[in-house]
């Protein structure tokens, strides 16, 4: 009985094997047949919201321009001139092309009600006032299916890892957006004075001490 279970184990893990080769197989000649995408052409917007709306937060718009056969988009990010950061590091998890004439992607700021914070993608940033963030967009066609791996060590998505199959094109130039001071906590402005308005202020000041001290003078005489 013991034998007969490890040897319908040994039978189902071989099936699987050659079906996700077989797979594998398909994907790569259908690959080599896919041309690699143009660079995809996209701006960069940071959208503040409404005046009458009680939450203090801003959106961080993407809008990529769609190109035809493009199967999914996928995005980086760098913050004041540090190292790039795949907003999406899981192939089933790069966002689509939309059916419209863009792809529009948009990331919020608020996240836990932190004015700061902005879930973008499967990355939380802080992003204060004077933070540079520079975006990219690379696109990508072919398919994303889950395929075998023989050496997984834990967990079904070790066992079934997504992988991407196919052409992904060059890095897009470069879009940047700048955050600005908070709307929540304003810096309050000093108000200038007018020299019409100093002047006598500083004769009415340096004319009270005068006073003060004939005063002070006259006491002491008698």
């Amino acid at each position: 009985m013991e034998r007969t279970s490890k040897s319908s184990a040994a039978f189902i893990i071989i099936v699987m094997v050659l079906s996700s080769l077989s797979m594998l197989v398909t994907n790569l000649a259908n690959a080599q047949s896919i041309p690699k995408p143009s660079v995809p052409e996209f701006t960069a917007k940071l959208i503040s919201s409404p005046p009458e709306s009680q939450l203090v937060n801003r959106t961080i718009e993407l809008s990529i321009k769609n190109q035809p056969s493009i199967s999914f988009y996928n995005i980086r990010m760098r913050v004041n001139d540090g190292n790039w950061g795949l907003l999406y590091p899981n192939s089933n998890s790069v966002p689509s092309q939309s059916n419209g004439e863009y792809t529009i992607l948009s990331y919020s700021s608020g996240y836990l009600d932190v004015e700061y914070q902005y879930h973008l993608g499967y990355k939380v940033e802080n992003l204060t006032a004077g933070y540079r963030i520079d975006f990219q967009v690379q696109a990508m066609v072919g398919s994303i299916q889950r395929v075998l791996n023989p050496n997984f060590t834990h967990g079904q998505y070790d066992m079934y890892p997504y992988v991407f199959t196919g052409e992904t094109g060059d890095w897009s130039n470069i879009q940047t957006i700048t955050i600005p001071p908070s709307e929540l906590f304003p810096t309050p402005t000093v108000p200038e004075l007018s020299s019409w308005f100093v002047l006598p202020l500083f004769l009415s000041v340096l004319s009270a001490t005068a006073i003060l001290a004939l005063r002070k003078r006259y006491q002491i005489n008698e």
